[in-house]
């Protein structure tokens, strides 16, 4: 548990890491594009690094590209430069799409690895319960097997042992006893196996 909770705090910091690093590339593009290219295709850019960093990272990590991204945006390509202020409100509304955009993407995302994760728990299951089946039975049949033997030598003994020849008596009880062994043994290895998956 410990471990697990190191490397989830891990992967968290290498997400918002990477949304930094994702801001500053969009905006190394944009600064590249700003005397060629209106402000509105300057924003697209940063959108494409929020929709990347939805896709691959979590909703934390989104967010924060989403936050850096405006901000960086705002500050040096919205008028007036320099400032978080904004004079015209539909960047505002950029902004604010560019956050949902994060949002909704990462929501889908989380969504459909639920969905991955649990369908991979269900193959896991049967699977399970096949290699479980399987088991089962090739245990009864490897069980069958010296149970009719025993039951035959016994029977044998029971029915016709007062006319058997001492060899053949010898012969059937050293019958059961190595048909009882080997159900022994078979036992014992079910045991085992039971004792090993719990």
């Amino acid at each position: 548990m410990r471990y697990s909770g190191r490397m989830d705090a891990r992967r968290t910091w290498i997400g918002y890491a990477w949304a930094a690093a994702t801001a500053a590339a969009c905006t190394a593009i944009g600064l590249a594009m700003d005397p060629q290219f209106d402000l509105v295709n300057i924003a697209m850019v940063y959108m494409l690094g929020v929709v990347v960093m939805a896709l691959r990272h979590d909703r934390g990590a989104a967010i924060a590209t989403a936050t850096l991204c405006v901000g960086a945006f705002d500050y040096l390509f919205v008028p007036p430069r320099g400032t978080f202020t904004v004079d015209d409100v539909q960047y505002l509304l950029t902004f604010a799409i560019m956050v949902v955009v994060a949002l909704v993407i990462s929501r889908l995302v989380e969504s459909a690895r639920q969905q991955a994760r649990a369908q991979a728990e269900l193959a896991l299951e049967a699977e399970t319960e096949r290699i479980r089946s399987t088991l089962l039975a090739s245990i009864s049949h490897d069980l069958r097997t010296p149970l009719s033997v025993i039951a035959g030598a016994a029977s044998t003994l029971a029915r016709h042992g007062a006319t058997l020849e001492p060899a053949a008596r010898k012969s059937l009880a050293l019958s059961i006893e190595e048909q009882a062994t080997e159900m022994s043994n078979l036992i014992s290895n079910v045991l085992d196996l039971m004792r090993l998956e719990s």
